[in-house]
């Protein structure tokens, strides 16, 4: 009984209120210095975007090195030829090129999820690559649709066009719409590896990073190679690792084995 009268007279005193002052200083916390800026525009488009697959689709990522000295060989070798038609040559169409062709060989990873009562896989039958354009507004993600109908050259030239276009806020609705398989090139920024956010209803977006020189084991010896960086993410609905991992040696025999057979010669 003692015990039950000393909780409730302790249950009558009043409680200490913590000290706040000073509060408002502490760093992470708004203060009336802070700058707030509305959310509005493209800015929202994207960030209304992005939560919403980071939500509802399952996420898995998976990285990867290539060894890029004969591709690195192979463009050195095709610039004064793209040079004289007007075509500056980077490592981005060789990446488009051997998409497509690896995206024939595996075409889960050209492929959607449609949710609904009776959920079905879509097999895309166009070969349309998004290409990840940082603006001064956010990120957009231009089209190149068709891109299983161009040479590497044609590939160069368009993916140029198209970025340009999307910078200089002259790209038409059309040419946002119906990706099917997206690249995005942190390495143009000096990146090496990320993950990224699906681009919905797109199965998989392929990373590249900057091509650096390495230290790797070639023969039991320490060499300096060229390395080329890949981030595959993909949505688990549609895509197994087992699938992910074939798309990847398949992408690997393009890009580190055989550059030349995406070239136009």
């Amino acid at each position: 009984m003692q015990r039950h009268a000393d909780g409730l007279q302790a249950a009558k005193m009043p409680v200490a209120q913590p000290d706040l002052t000073g509060l408002s200083n502490l760093p992470g916390l708004p203060t009336t210095e802070d700058e707030r800026i509305p959310v509005r525009g493209l800015r929202r488009r994207i960030a209304e975007a992005l939560t919403e697959t980071a939500r509802d689709v399952p996420h898995v990522a998976g990285f990867h090195e290539f060894d890029a000295d004969a591709l690195v060989k192979e463009r050195a070798y095709l610039q004064r030829h793209a040079e004289a038609v007007g075509v500056r040559l980077t490592y981005l169409p060789f990446v488009i090129k051997a998409c497509v062709e690896a995206l024939k060989q595996h075409p889960y990873l050209n492929a959607s999820y449609a949710d609904g009562a009776d959920p079905v896989i879509v097999f895309k039958k166009s070969y349309n690559i998004g290409i990840a354009t940082a603006t001064d507004e956010g990120l957009v993600v231009p089209v190149l649709h068709h891109a299983d109908q161009f040479d590497l050259f044609e590939l160069a030239r368009r993916a140029d066009e198209l970025v340009t276009a999307a910078r200089e806020r002259r790209a038409t609705p059309k040419d946002m719409q119906n990706g099917t398989f997206s690249i995005t090139n942190v390495g143009q920024m000096g990146g090496w590896f990320g993950t990224s956010i699906l681009r919905a209803p797109e199965a998989a977006i392929l990373g590249i990073g900057k091509i650096e020189d390495r230290a790797v084991v070639r023969q039991g010896q320490i060499v300096a190679r060229p390395i080329l960086p890949i981030a595959l993410t993909f949505d688990h609905r549609v895509i197994d690792g087992q699938q992910a991992l074939a798309f990847i040696q398949t992408l690997r025999r393009y890009l580190e084995e055989d550059p030349r057979s995406l070239s136009p010669r």
